[in-house]
């Protein structure tokens, strides 16, 4: 067992202005699949060995009346990520909304953004929305997890 610190809280505001944001928080590492959160920390802990990451970021979309959830976003000198979890039924929503959350983001920072739909289990029919996630977005990837 390994006791990780992450960023958890920081809003993406902040995080394009470079400004501190979030608190750090202490999480244990787990192989426990079991927990959504869990998939988050350890997805968060590969991707923070090279890049700047920040869990459960906080998004004041102007589409919303309260702040949208970003599960992962990392960050390092040009290049802003944001991992988003996805399940099997709902990919093509998560998908665009991820697109609209990017579109959103571009005209106020200059970083290259990039989205990923994580999905925490298999999938029998990735090639197919593989396919599908390329019709629908230029700036959305998959993740199998």
């Amino acid at each position: 067992m390994k006791v990780v610190s992450l960023n958890n809280n920081a809003t993406m505001e902040d995080i394009l202005l470079g400004l501190p944001s979030g608190k750090i928080k202490k999480y244990i590492l787990t192989s426990d699949n079991i927990e959504r959160l869990s998939g988050i920390i350890r997805l968060a802990y590969k991707i923070g060995q090279e890049k700047e990451v920040y869990i459960e970021v906080k998004f004041n979309s102007k589409y919303n009346s309260r702040p949208k959830r970003l599960e992962i976003v990392a960050k390092t000198d040009n290049n802003i990520e944001i991992y988003k979890f996805s399940k099997n039924n709902n990919f093509e929503k998560e998908c665009l909304d991820l697109q609209r959350i990017i579109n959103e983001i571009k005209p106020k920072t200059d970083y290259c953004l990039k989205g990923y739909l994580v999905f925490s289990s298999f999938l029998e029919k990735s090639n197919e929305i593989v396919k599908r996630i390329n019709e629908i977005s230029t700036n959305v990837s998959l993740i199998l997890e």
